[in-house]
């Protein structure tokens, strides 16, 4: 049986944890290949929403949104503050399957559709880019969200269901804002589930969850046997 779920996840310009950055998600995203060591043949990516340029400025832009914010409040916006929201949906079926068979491929025109109307459905104006990369073991959707800056100056990222939940119950105890964390999550990839998974008859919960893999070992399954290419 064929699962599929999105995974959303939210990022600072300084590391919170052991995040990345939001400079280094933007390099990564247009294959800056100080940033691509885990892609053994990067190839540019292909933009269904956005641009390469307007992605590339998207530091500098939450820098002045940044200043915007203190000059207003009079408080300096913390370094590690989540101002950058994405999301990634992979396509179950490998890229040399995806471009050598014709029904394959057909489904993942299918498949592009589904995720590229979820995004405009899910995040609105808050949607600022979604591109496809096609240089990896699975192809894969990334999408960009944008925050904004509220009328009393501080800056709210509403892209990440979990967050948002925790924010409006900031009155809760941690126990209760948990559980209402991980509902909304479960929510959220339900929306998922009938908008992009159940039209193309798979469904949300696999047998055991994808192992993590180091970067060596994502190496090691790119290993060419075709020629990669865009679709």
């Amino acid at each position: 049986m064929i699962t599929q779920f999105i995974h959303v996840e939210t990022y600072g310009f300084r590391s919170a944890a052991c995040k990345t950055t939001i400079n280094k998600v933007i390099n990564e995203a247009l294959r800056v290949k100080a940033n691509s060591k885990h892609v053994l043949s990067p190839l540019e990516p292909s933009f269904m929403y956005g641009t390469r340029e307007s992605l590339a400025l998207v530091p500098k832009a939450l820098k002045r949104l940044t200043k915007a914010s203190e000059k207003k409040t009079g408080k300096k916006v913390r370094v590690d503050a989540q101002l950058l929201g994405t999301a990634i949906a992979s396509f179950p079926y490998t890229t040399e399957q995806t471009l050598e068979d014709s029904k394959i491929g057909a489904l993942f025109h299918q498949w592009k559709h589904y995720n590229l109307k979820f995004a405009q459905e899910e995040w609105g104006n808050d949607l600022f880019c979604v591109l496809l990369h096609m240089d990896e073991a699975h192809p894969h959707m990334h999408i960009y969200c944008m925050p904004k800056l509220a009328p009393n100056g501080h800056i709210v990222l509403t892209s990440h269901p979990g967050r948002n939940a925790n924010m409006e119950n900031a009155h809760e105890d941690k126990a209760r804002q948990r559980v209402l964390y991980i509902q909304a999550l479960k929510a959220f990839q339900m929306r998922y589930h009938l908008s992009v998974g159940l039209p193309l008859g798979w469904t949300i919960k696999g047998e055991q969850p994808r192992k993590r893999l180091t970067n060596k070992q994502m190496r090691a399954t790119q290993t060419p046997t075709f020629k990669p290419k865009m679709m």
